[in-house]
């Protein structure tokens, strides 16, 4: 009987993972309720990417076709861009639940309106980065477009660029509502210091697989490849950097998974009223649902 190599066991037992993880997902999705929603609907996403990924990675494990390993490369790199946008929207939950415990309800809803600004442009990059980096490997694997190899392995280095970029907006910006929460002390809703904790954390993952990302796109060395390489690079740079992201969002998610449940907003001072305790925005108190629905 012939012996299943480490990558391709390595592979199965992440196909394994996030097929049990999916339901998980879903659970926590429907419990922080439609309005914070998309995190988890890219989880779902990402989730399948990578059993695709690993997919192929099993079955073209002893091929040699330069234009089979881009493209499963491009899957590999594409794969990230959920992984951005999953990152961008638990940092936006949870700076969404600290603006409204901490601002009168009119100054939250135009923050908001804000965020959801700074949302749409990590969207862009992202997915940007991801567009250009399937099209590209598209391009690189059709005949008709073998002449142009030179431009189309360039839109991928600019496709891992952008990610890049994103990945480290985003890790400043979670590292700030992190910063954020941490000075709410009083009037932050219960466990989301965890949801924000975890997000940045996890973000520095993301961040690591980024990185790891332009070196195998600019760098021609196969042993640095997701496909190609080394078992050791790709346990630890594809598989284990993704999967403590992930568990690390996930984690945030369940310890708050009843935030809607416990905690409802009400703006209860006018907002030249709120700031009259020394200018500090901590005066606007949450209360529970509980107690508002006694009053």
């Amino acid at each position: 009987m012939a012996r299943v190599s480490d990558t391709v066991a390595l592979d199965a037992t992440e196909i394994g993972v996030y097929i049990l993880l999916m339901p998980l997902i879903i659970f926590l999705g429907i419990r922080h309720g439609a309005k914070h929603s998309l995190g988890f609907i890219y989880l779902c996403l990402f989730s399948i990417l990578r059993i695709v990924a690993d997919a192929l990675g099993i079955s073209n494990r002893n091929s040699t076709n330069e234009n089979t390993i881009i493209t499963t490369q491009a899957i590999n790199s594409a794969g990230l861009s959920p992984l951005l946008l999953i990152l961008g929207a638990f940092a936006h939950e949870a700076h969404h639940y600290q603006i409204k415990a901490t601002l009168p309800h009119g100054e939250a809803q135009n923050v908001l309106r804000q965020l959801r600004s700074l949302q749409g442009g990590f969207h862009a990059l992202s997915a940007g980065g991801m567009g250009l980096i399937v099209y590209a490997a598209e391009k690189s694997a059709s005949k008709d477009s073998n002449h142009d190899s030179g431009t189309w392995t360039a839109l991928r280095k600019l496709g891992v660029v952008l990610m890049l970029l994103a990945a480290i907006a985003e890790v400043i910006y979670a590292l700030y509502v992190w910063m954020a929460v941490r000075r709410t002390k009083v009037v932050r809703p219960v466990n989301l210091l965890a949801l924000a904790g975890f997000t940045f954390v996890g973000g520095l993952f993301v961040g690591v697989r980024a990185v790891y990302s332009v070196i195998y796109t600019f760098d021609t060395n196969p042993d640095l490849s997701p496909v190609t390489g080394k078992f050791v690079v790709k346990l630890i740079f594809i598989v284990g950097v993704q999967f403590l992201a992930v568990a690390c969002l996930l984690c945030g998610a369940w310890l708050t998974r009843n935030v809607r449940r416990d905690t409802e907003y009400e703006s209860i001072r006018p907002a030249d009223q709120a700031f009259g305790h020394g200018g500090h925005a901590d005066v606007a108190m949450p209360l529970t649902s509980q107690s508002f629905s006694k009053r």
